[in-house]
């Protein structure tokens, strides 16, 4: 029920197969998304056919030489020619530890420029955690898994190992193409204390804008990259919306951009 595998399951739902997706919680995607985008791509999936299986654990392979099935821990069988197993990823840390770098639970402990604990060694990427300015609902040490997280980190390292260090301080984003459905995201929204829906949900082209306090945290948008990239803006330059006024689709997001002294920009 990632990323990965909701991926895989939509494409071969498109070609026609028949697609079952287990997952061992109790929604999709998460670890990655609000409770308003899980439950909308849940509800997409099956609209389209696929069988969503939630809160449900694997206890075994059925078959000789291939697959066959999918047995499940409550006795069910789920008849199956291919098997997809998408079930996250784990850093690797073995050079760090023979180098006698900290590695915590997450992975190799970096700084803002990508520095590990020996000031000499850098580490950049999906086996990095370090600080992050746009974990602003779960303040602490951040470690990603996307594309231009690993690019635009590897650049800090880079330009660590320049002489030349600049501490990464790039909002996370990120992009899932579903068959036809296009989830593009911004920010960070863990730990958000209010969500706001805009949009049409029935039409597939709405934002799930992330809030802390008041604060803007991130969007996550289907069909509607005008407000992905408004909200990406406003993170970039430090500003905020005002979650009531952002509830209203009318208003393009990019008119609600507001400074930390009030005033709207365009």
């Amino acid at each position: 029920g990632g990323f990965i595998g909701l991926e895989v399951a939509a494409g071969a739902r498109a070609l026609g197969a028949s697609v079952t997706v287990v997952e061992t919680t109790e929604r999709l995607l998460g670890r990655a998304a609000t409770v308003a985008l899980s439950d909308f791509v849940r509800e997409a999936h099956e609209r389209r056919g696929t069988r969503i299986l939630l809160n449900a654990k694997v206890t075994g392979l059925t078959g000789q030489h291939r697959v066959t099935g999918v047995e499940l821990a409550d006795g069910s069988a789920i008849p199956a020619d291919v098997v997809v197993v998408g079930i996250g990823a784990l850093p690797r840390t073995d050079l760090a530890d023979q180098l006698g770098l900290e590695v915590g639970p997450l992975g190799i402990v970096v700084d803002e420029h990508a520095r590990t604990s020996d000031g000499l060694t850098v580490a950049a990427g999906d086996c990095a955690v370090g600080p992050n300015p746009f974990s602003r609902g779960v303040p602490g040490p951040t470690r990603l898994e996307s594309v231009p997280h690993a690019t635009d980190q590897a650049r800090a390292a880079a330009a660590t190992l320049a002489g030349h260090p600049a501490a990464y301080a790039t909002v996370p984003w990120f992009w899932s193409d579903q068959a036809d459905l296009r989830l593009q995201m911004a920010g960070l929204p863990h730990g958000a204390d209010q969500l706001v829906v805009r949009g049409d949900v029935a039409a597939e082209r709405f934002s799930v804008l992330s809030f802390r306090d008041g604060l803007l945290l991130a969007v996550e948008s289907v069909g509607s990259s005008a407000d992905y990239l408004a909200v990406k803006r406003a993170l970039e330059k430090g500003m905020t919306i005002d979650a009531a006024a952002a509830a209203d689709h009318s208003v393009p997001l990019k008119r609600l951009i507001t400074p930390a002294h009030g005033t709207r920009t365009s």
